[in-house]
């Protein structure tokens, strides 16, 4: 007989000790279904919170205009620009560029040509600390960039020589990347055929 009460007492101690475990398991999974629901809930509400305010950005920036500045006519390469070929004109936010022109300053100039009615940004110019005075009659050509050329700085006078021919004395370096040189209109069609054929370089005046 007392094995028996024996039997059941551990019988029921097992199974006690069961229940337990089963019940701190079961405790334990719906505390980490609870976290895994607040971390869901968390993230989706970021998503949507970060949903509304782009929208909202987006809306606002077709809505929201800003005045820029713009070409009025063609533009060549080295052409300054002034109040007579640029306008201010006002453009949803959504078409402005970061580094939009919305002032000019003295000497500013065009790095490329530009057709009427283009956007001014910063990229489109030569760098201030790039600009140079160039003579009216004089154009602008970008080298390729396999040009040979000695170290140079803005400003700088060169030569530009294909075999043993000067083809322009005292070219002006306007810019570095690319390199760009003022020089005068007459001795393009030259130089533009021998860059053609990577027959040119540069003597910088020292």
């Amino acid at each position: 007989m007392s094995r028996a009460k024996q039997f059941f007492a551990t019988a029921g101690q097992q199974f006690s000790t069961l229940v337990h475990r089963i019940i701190s398991l079961l405790e334990r999974e719906r505390r980490a279904q609870v976290v895994t629901i607040v971390v869901i809930s968390v993230l989706t509400a970021g998503f949507v919170a970060e949903s509304v305010v782009t929208t909202r950005r987006e809306r606002n920036s077709w809505s929201t205009a800003a005045t820029v500045l713009v070409v009025t006519t063609p533009i060549r390469a080295g052409d300054e620009l002034t109040a007579e070929n640029t306008a201010g004109v006002a453009l949803p936010e959504a078409f402005i560029a970061v580094d939009a022109l919305r002032t000019l300053t003295p000497n500013t100039r065009s790095r490329i040509a530009l057709a009427a009615n283009t956007p001014l940004s910063r990229s489109l110019l030569v760098p201030t600390s790039e600009s140079v005075d160039i003579p009216a009659d004089w154009r602008i050509i970008a080298l390729p960039p396999d040009i040979i050329a000695p170290p140079l700085t803005s400003g700088d006078n060169v030569d530009i020589i294909t075999g043993n021919t000067v083809l322009a004395r005292d070219s002006v370096v306007v810019s570095l990347n690319p390199l760009t040189l003022a020089l005068p209109a007459e001795v393009l069609p030259a130089i533009t055929a021998a860059a053609r054929v990577g027959d040119v370089f540069i003597a910088a005046h020292r």
